[in-house]
């Protein structure tokens, strides 16, 4: 045996990475001499995660009260008109405001207060389509005499076009995501066309507008933390709703199968791909809702950390394997240092399941 030889049985024989690991590396490293594509290890893009943030609409009652639609979202009862009202306007969980005087409050238990996402478009999504590619802009010159040509890039790669998602979603008992797309296209023609309708005081002032939502989409690696890819749009709303098909009449198809599904068009302006600010982004807007996602969040790169005031924090991590057991009540955080998208719940929650599985 060559020395050569010998060096590679060594290599072989000793190396403590597994065989599909050792593929993968190799892979990076150097030339394969051909190898049969059969034999490389492919992606795994395992779980998809996507999130709408909550839009900041005035449905306080001196603002609706007067109008014929929007009026009937006032109901008492805690029920889906309350739910729907509550999640396009989280400001009511603090104050609202009725006759000039400041209330109490209008509180819905079928949302979490805490959370700035509206979870039952997130837990209904069948699928959502229409993300652009992003293309660089080049200019290539005329053809010479020899048809000789040159070329160089001519713009930036971002895209801050408009764009439409369409998304699907499975429709559920009491037809909740119809009444909330409806509310909130209500609103946003009301407040164009002058309906007395108009936006909190802040965000006039600002110029802001109250209607957008943002949609964040993440690809996660097998292990179901790692991120390996993210997308978001720079701000979106929607711009239909499939109302005419409820009134259809056919022999051959039922109702119920007519409402199975609700496809609606988000028109969107900027999209963004694996940008680490938008991560921060993602946490800063789950940070502004719950005050106990912002110690941890605070207390992290990029920030300097403080981990007595991390610590004081009530939430504490979920293993994967128990993210069964704990779904619709836990808390995502993206860890900027390993870039992981965690969940988190309350940690007297987990110690009470961690005591059920001894």
């Amino acid at each position: 045996m060559t020395e050569l030889e010998n060096i590679a049985d060594k290599i072989s024989t000793s190396s403590s990475v597994s065989s599909v690991e050792r593929n993968l590396t190799d892979k990076l490293y150097g030339m394969g001499m051909n190898e049969a594509l059969e034999h490389m290890p492919v992606n795994n893009d395992a779980t998809g995660y996507t999130f709408f943030v909550k839009p900041q609409l005035n449905l306080s009652t001196d603002n609706i009260k007067i109008h014929s639609k929007l009026a009937q979202l006032l109901t008492k009862d805690d029920g889906v008109h309350r739910f729907v009202r509550c999640t396009l306007d989280p400001h009511l969980y603090y104050k609202d405001v009725f006759k000039g005087k400041e209330t109490a409050g209008v509180k819905s238990a079928l949302v979490d207060h805490t959370s700035p996402f509206i979870h039952v478009v997130n837990n209904t999504l069948e699928s959502i389509s229409g993300w652009p590619d992003p293309v660089l802009p080049t200019y290539v010159s005329p053809a010479g005499v020899r048809k000789e040509q040159y070329g160089y890039t001519d713009g930036v790669r971002e895209i801050y076009n408009n764009y439409t998602l369409d998304i699907n979603n499975r429709n559920i008992a009491q037809d909740p995501i119809t009444l909330l797309f409806d509310m909130w296209e209500t609103y946003m023609s009301g407040v164009f066309a002058d309906d007395f309708i108009s936006p909190y005081p802040e965000f006039i002032v600002n110029r802001e507008y109250d209607f957008n939502t943002r949609v964040y989409r993440f690809i996660l690696d097998i292990d179901g933390r790692s991120i390996k890819k993210i997308a978001l749009s720079g701000a979106s709303f929607p711009i239909n709703l499939p109302m005419g098909k409820f009134f259809d009449s056919s022999r051959d198809v039922t109702l119920r199968a007519q409402s199975l599904s609700i496809n609606t068009r988000l028109e969107s302006f900027g999209a963004m791909y694996n940008d680490y600010k938008y991560m921060l982004s993602f946490n800063l807007t789950v940070a502004g809702f719950n005050p106990e996602a912002a110690k941890l969040i605070f207390n992290r790169m990029p920030y300097k950390p403080n981990k007595s005031k991390a610590n004081s924090s009530n939430l504490v991590r979920v293993p994967v394997s128990l993210y069964s057991k704990f779904k619709y009540r836990m808390i995502p955080i993206i860890d900027l240092e390993l870039m992981t998208l965690d969940f988190y719940v309350d940690k007297n929650l987990l110690s009470v399941e961690l005591k059920k599985e001894k």
